[in-house]
């Protein structure tokens, strides 16, 4: 199947240095709420989980329909490979979030020794010089292409089923000759929103979908209440958002009193 046939690819973004105007574009949802700081092993209230359900995965970060009409998200394995030339610790960097991600979406995950036509998700890590001139083969649009160039510095996209919502095909871009501690931020929220959680929110500190939080090297417990709320059997790829928001709400209810008796070990599947 061609890209084409795909629907819109989804843009996301990773930035370090933004400015007000570029903060300004978070969720909708977000931009009248106070963000909540939440210690990384503490669970944020019901309520505010909901709406950073809402902000993060019925939400992109570019184009003209930002918000989303149905949920997108993967339904079966995925094969992550690299484009050649990728150095073995960029490799082990993307190996290390790859298990834990998997346990929480129950999604299993193969990761390719080599590059291969057929893997579903690509990492690529080229120089920074390199960025606009690798992102330009996936989007041609020029006015695009200077937005993502001034506005981040990692990006992803994905490619969806535009009738079923079920994610096919990713990509992520992250610039090597970046700051080590910058390179695994990037490797970890890429992959994470990968999954189709793709926005960001300023609504709970610290998270990995908060621009303001820089050094995230793993999920914080509500991140993983996010992320373990999408791939909920009862939240299907297409359902629509009234209906995702509703069921995210039980999901999200059940997941915090499981977690509160039973520990973060409840939030896996695998």
């Amino acid at each position: 199947m061609d890209k084409e046939d795909f629907g819109t690819p989804r843009f996301r973004r990773n930035a370090f240095w933004l400015s007000a105007v570029i903060v300004g574009l978070c969720a909708v949802v977000a931009a009248s709420k106070l963000k909540e700081e939440v210690p990384t092993d503490r669970i944020a209230s019901v309520q505010r989980l909901v709406e950073q359900f809402e902000a993060v995965a019925l939400f992109g970060e570019y184009g003209a329909d930002r918000k989303l009409s149905h949920v997108e998200k993967w339904t079966k394995p995925i094969r992550v490979s690299f484009e050649e030339g990728t150095l073995p610790q960029h490799r082990e960097m993307v190996r290390n979030q790859s298990d834990q991600l998997s346990r929480l979406t129950d999604i299993k995950i193969e990761i390719l020794i080599s590059p291969e036509k057929s893997a579903g998700v690509v990492f690529r890590f080229p120089k920074r010089t390199e960025m606009r001139a690798v992102l330009a083969e996936y989007e041609r649009d020029k006015k695009m292409l200077d937005r993502l160039m001034v506005e981040g510095i990692c990006v992803a996209i994905t490619w969806s089923d535009p009738d079923s919502g079920e994610l096919l095909e990713g990509v992520s871009v992250i610039p090597h000759d970046i700051e080590l501690d910058y390179l695994k931020e990037c490797v970890l929220e890429e992959f994470t929103q990968l999954y189709g959680v793709h926005n960001d929110s300023e609504l709970i500190h610290p998270s990995v979908f908060a621009n303001e939080d820089t050094q995230n090297h793993q999920l914080t417990l509500n991140d993983k209440i996010i992320v373990r709320t999408l791939y909920d059997e009862r939240i299907s790829p297409g359902m629509k958002r009234a209906e995702a928001l509703a069921m995210a709400r039980i999901v999200i209810t059940e997941l915090v009193a499981k977690v509160k008796a039973e520990g973060e070990s409840a939030l896996y599947q695998r």
